[in-house]
């Protein structure tokens, strides 16, 4: 009987200390960068933004970049592009940092490069005013980046660590703006578009994914970002593979009355899901915006979706559309090229 007395007095004993260990200034330290901090971005002008690459290279000794500007222009669907803009670029060529405008974006499975690390050279001050422009995410492994083949394109030059198509799918929503929006992002893989949209303002994320392995990893980067999960977070995660027979792309249906804005960062590869994403997205009420990055693959099998069928169903479902082409120009010494791609933004 004393002995188990004696147990319970332990466990009581190791139950207060805990309590104090979590209501002391050190473990608020330790969790305070990913709650409050870490919410929406701020806005930043060219020059905020390039000063802030600078400061974040400075402190995290960042090596060799290329800066220099995206160009996207509207296509008239005749091969003219008109009314040019840019958006500033830069990234390492040892795949630790992007910066995107005013949003950086920090690999922290780098060797050396934990989140952890990186907090430790920016210090707390710093990110108290910047941390919301900043994001940590992961390099795409072999596991995903075989099946999507970009990375390849110009083998001879460092690419930045986030591909093309993603870049081209933020650029889109820098452009069309997702601020107080309940967005489906569609293909979710590690939640890069999801973490986007909720820094530049989304309200609420629905994210649908097919792979288990592509769910896991984006938990890990949601939370590590400061966001929560599940009934009462910011993002809902889905494990579903979308197809034709789908109604809601694999959403209940008790949320399509709420989503405004459906995303996704699919291609061609992934068969026929473009299509479906805008034929099912008519049969959302509130869905007033579609964002599709799209790009010319090498697929013989008559299973792409081309581009004139997407601008087809577009028409077709309703969407007022606009394509957008984007011009990454990346080069190192004498070494050039230029990636191309497609942004299509439905509106009705």
């Amino acid at each position: 009987m004393n002995n188990f007395r004696f147990k319970i007095f332990r466990q009581l004993c190791l139950y207060i200390a805990l309590g104090m260990f979590c209501a002391s200034p050190v473990f608020a330290r330790r969790t305070k960068y990913a709650t409050s901090e870490m919410k929406n971005a701020v806005f930043l002008s060219v020059e905020e933004s390039r000063q802030l690459g600078a400061e974040i290279i400075r402190r995290l000794s960042i090596g060799d970049t290329y800066q220099g500007e995206i160009l996207y222009g509207r296509d008239d669907g005749e091969g003219r592009v008109f009314n040019n803009e840019s958006i500033d670029f830069e990234y390492d060529y040892q795949g630790k940092y992007v910066r995107l405008g005013p949003l950086v974006f920090l690999n922290t499975e780098k060797e050396g490069f934990s989140w952890k690390e990186i907090y430790a050279c920016l210090g707390e001050e710093f990110l108290k005013k910047y941390g919301r422009n900043i994001i940590f995410y992961v390099s795409p492994d072999n596991h995903w980046q075989s099946r999507i083949e970009v990375i390849d394109f110009f083998y001879k030059i460092p690419l930045p660590f986030i591909d093309f198509t993603t870049l081209s799918a933020i650029v889109g929503m820098l452009k069309n703006g997702v601020q107080d929006k309940v967005v489906a992002d569609i293909g979710s893989g590690f939640g890069i578009l999801s973490l986007v949209a909720l820094r530049l303002g989304a309200k609420e994320i629905f994210a649908v994914e097919a792979e288990e392995y592509c769910l896991e990893k984006a938990e890990e980067i949601i939370r590590l970002n400061g966001y929560r999960l599940g009934i009462d977070g910011e993002v809902k995660l889905f494990h579903h593979t979308v197809t034709e027979e789908d109604i809601y792309l694999g959403l209940p249906q008790e949320v399509i009355n709420r989503v405004e804005l459906i995303i996704s960062n699919t291609g061609p590869y992934y068969y026929r899901l473009p299509a479906w994403i805008i034929e099912q997205a008519a049969m959302f009420p509130s869905c007033r915006a579609i964002i599709l990055t799209h790009y010319k693959s090498s697929r013989q099998d008559g299973e792409e979706v081309g581009e004139s069928e997407i601008i087809a169903l577009m028409k077709r479902f309703g969407f007022a559309y606009n394509k957008h082409i984007l011009f990454f120009p990346i080069e190192k010494g004498a070494i050039q090229g230029e990636r191309v791609i497609t942004v299509f933004s439905g509106y009705r």
